[in-house]
C-alpha cells in the first residue's frame, strides 16, 4: 500500500510544479525574463502557491526537493536561464523549509 501513496504523491507533486512553471511562463514570458520586476511580482505569488500545496500534502524534505528540481526543470525546458530556474527554486525550497506552519510529513 505504501508503495502505491508513495507514487501518488510523486505524479501530485510533479503536477503541481509543472503548474507553477506553467503559470511562471504565463505571467513572465521568456522574452521578459530579464525584467526583474515582473520576476519580482510574480515570485510571491508562486511562494504562496507551494506553501500551500505544501501544508495541504505535507511535504518532507524529499518532497519538497523533488518539488523545487521539477519546477527548475520545467523554467529550463521553457527557455529560462539555467541561473534564473535555480534561484526561482532555491527560494522555493529555503521558503518551505523554513514554513513554520507547515506540518511536515
Amino acid at each position: 500500500m505504501g508503495i502505491i501513496r508513495d507514487f501518488l504523491q510523486r505524479a501530485a507533486i510533479d503536477a503541481e510544479a509543472d503548474g507553477m512553471a506553467e503559470q511562471f511562463v504565463r505571467h513572465v514570458s521568456v522574452a521578459h525574463s530579464a525584467n526583474r520586476s515582473r520576476i519580482d511580482k510574480e515570485l510571491p505569488v508562486l511562494l504562496a502557491r507551494a506553501r500551500g500545496f505544501h501544508r495541504k500534502t505535507r511535504l518532507g524534505t524529499y518532497g519538497t526537493s523533488r518539488l523545487a528540481t521539477r519546477l527548475q526543470e520545467g523554467l529550463i525546458t521553457a527557455g529560462y536561464s539555467t541561473e534564473l530556474a535555480k534561484d526561482i527554486a532555491k527560494r522555493i525550497a529555503v521558503t518551505l523549509a523554513t514554513d513554520p506552519n507547515a506540518k511536515s510529513a
